[in-house]
């Protein structure tokens, strides 16, 4: 029996979420780990509807969403993608939450490799961790 059932991966196409994507991908190549990726928009700015701020935006998940596609495709897995707009911690665990996922793996800017592990801690993480019904 897998340890986890459903991982869900905050994902924005930084170099530290490359390296948690690649590292839950990992995971459900050992095992039969549903994944999803979650790419989280803030909240567009009041002038956000000045011509093609909300476009470049949808253009911007758009690219992280075909990465996570050809990665998925390159590992002969499946990957979910999904995107949400608000507050980042608060829409990775309500996703979380809702969706019934039991892991949550995100990233930050630096990731220090200790061993078998890393450690993460971007501003996302402490909210989320308080939040969270799962484990990160």
């Amino acid at each position: 029996m897998n340890m986890f059932q459903r991982a869900l991966i905050g994902y924005d196409g930084s170099t530290s979420a490359k390296a948690a994507l690649r590292f839950a991908v990992e995971m459900a190549t050992d095992s039969d780990v549903e994944l999803t990726a979650l790419w989280v928009r803030e909240p567009l700015p009041r002038h956000a509807d000045l011509p093609g701020v909300a476009e470049a935006a949808n253009e911007y998940f758009a690219e992280r969403k075909q990465e996570v596609t050809e990665l998925a495709k390159r590992e002969d897995i499946e990957i979910g993608s999904e995107t949400r707009a608000r507050h980042a911690a608060k829409a990775v665990v309500t996703f979380a939450k809702e969706g019934g996922y039991d892991l949550i793996v995100i990233a930050t800017a630096t990731i220090q490799n200790f061993g078998d592990g890393f450690w993460a801690t971007p501003p996302t993480v402490s909210p989320t961790t308080r939040s969270a019904a799962c484990s990160l």
